[in-house]
């Protein structure tokens, strides 16, 4: 009788032991956890990396003089606030 003793032993992971319904979802649970986790650290580094060019840019206009000082502060107010 292989099917209860052999190699189809009911409820056995490759051999290691019983994995059950419980320990698959605990398993994908973490995995999607950690995948959050990355794209959350990714995408507030991309968020800020822009934010700060922007704010660059804004600077050089006020440097130059293609702006003035009341919409530089008014416009940096915006991004920053963002």
């Amino acid at each position: 009788m292989l099917i209860n003793r052999g190699f189809f032993r009911v409820g056995r992971c490759f051999g290691f032991g019983y994995l059950s319904i419980w320990h698959i979802l605990l398993i994908a649970t973490v995995m999607v956890g950690i995948g959050i986790l990355i794209y959350i650290a990714f995408s507030k580094n991309r968020h800020n990396k822009y934010k700060n060019d922007y704010l660059n840019q804004l600077k050089e206009r006020y440097v130059l003089g293609e702006i003035s000082e009341e919409e530089y502060l008014k416009k940096k107010h915006v991004l920053k606030n963002e």
